[in-house]
């Protein structure tokens, strides 16, 4: 049901996040957001596996243009001393979402189980499905589109000049009126949108440790509540230091050593620890919170380098950003079959080594990037950065 879902959201992710160039984000990610709510509903009245895949694809179709679309008007309206900060902002109202989610579940197996004849896990979705109406609103009313096509009324005319002026002073282009094969040709044809892809196919694969944490908690005998509470905690120690990272990346003007040092201080020494399994109870369980982000996590500055890099051509930003995620996700949905066998856990002897390898491949692949970066391959055509 997983793969289901990462599928259809990894591959949808370029093709959505194409359209999301040319309708407006308050528009097209409404609309999104009401089609997943719809699947949403439709998993708690779900009667057969068959039917739980076919609503999971659904959910994981509409979900797909939502991050993407966000970071990419994000990189359109703030500069290098605020982006990373903002980025890791809305991030960390993921990380605290998944938290509350954990908190949620197991309300929810407490209290709803059974009630009115209906599983805990239904009733999971149907609040679920109730929280992302209002949400669908929110993005419908609040998200002020692209400073070129702005009509957030919360913004004066004086806002959207300066809006368009701060995009012009750091050289960042705006979107092409027409998108055709000459507009992506050049996006093909850089070296940007291949090396940043395959770096954060191999960071986002180190970090997947925190995905088997309840695995391991339940062959330690912690009950249902405390599988989901735990990692919910490691969430949460994970956006306060997520924010930390931006604001420090921003602070110090700088994306490549916020990325590199985590990788190698952090996601290499938990990952090891996991890979080699000690007898300790207690040092396996440092290092599930160790290598799971529990207090180190780059992702928002490494999107905020890929805004940036990109900023030259609106349309390679786009097609970088989506095609990060997405791809990271298509590879996270088939590699984990292969390495995270559930018969091998809790140890996953083939799992926690290749994380670890895939952390080392993470940092080569990212000082290749600042290599070719600082050779002048960035495509920014004028500005201060």
């Amino acid at each position: 049901m997983n793969t289901s879902y990462l599928v259809a959201f990894s591959v949808m992710q370029l093709p959505l996040s194409i359209i999301g160039l040319k309708i407006r984000p308050s528009i097209w990610l409404f609309s999104c957001e009401i089609g997943w709510t719809v699947f949403t509903f439709a998993q708690a009245g779900a009667r057969t596996s068959t039917h739980m895949y076919l609503f999971r694809f659904m959910v994981g179709l509409f979900e797909s243009a939502f991050s993407p679309v966000i970071i990419f008007l994000l990189g359109s309206w703030y500069t290098k001393p605020e982006l990373a900060k903002r980025t890791s902002i809305w991030l960390l109202t993921g990380f605290l979402g998944e938290a509350c989610s954990g908190f949620m579940q197991a309300a929810i197996y407490d209290t709803l189980d059974g009630r009115n004849g209906l599983a805990g896990w239904r009733w999971m979705y149907i609040v679920c499905g109730i929280m992302s109406v209002p949400s669908a609103f929110l993005c419908l009313f609040l998200l002020p589109d692209y400073p070129s096509n702005t009509r957030a009324w919360y913004l004066t005319e004086e806002d959207k000049r300066l809006a368009l002026q701060r995009n012009a002073n750091v050289g960042r282009a705006e979107i092409s009126e027409t998108l055709d094969w000459k507009t992506f040709k050049p996006v093909l044809c850089s070296w940007r949108i291949y090396t940043l892809v395959v770096a954060y196919i191999w960071y986002g694969s180190s970090c997947q440790a925190n995905n088997y944490f309840a695995i391991y908690l339940k062959s330690e005998g912690y009950s249902v509540t405390m599988r989901n509470i735990l990692p919910a905690l490691a969430n949460i120690a994970s956006a306060v230091s997520s924010f930390l990272y931006g604001l420090a990346s921003d602070a110090t003007r700088n994306r490549f050593w916020w990325i590199l040092c985590p990788l190698v201080f952090v996601q290499w020494p938990g990952n090891a620890i996991l890979a080699i399994w000690p007898s300790s109870p207690a040092v396996r369980m440092a290092g599930f919170c160790w290598c799971s982000d529990a207090f180190w996590y780059a992702a928002a500055v490494y999107w905020t380098w890929a805004n940036e890099i990109c900023a030259g051509n609106a349309e390679e930003r786009a097609l970088t950003i989506a095609a990060m995620n997405g791809f990271f996700y298509f590879f996270n949905a088939g590699i984990p079959n292969a390495i995270f066998l559930q018969t091998d856990g809790p140890s996953f002897r083939k799992g926690f080594p290749t994380t670890w390898a895939f952390g080392i491949l993470a940092a080569v692949f990212v000082v290749l990037v600042q290599g070719l970066h600082n050779r002048g391959g960035s495509n920014v055509k004028r500005g201060r950065w």
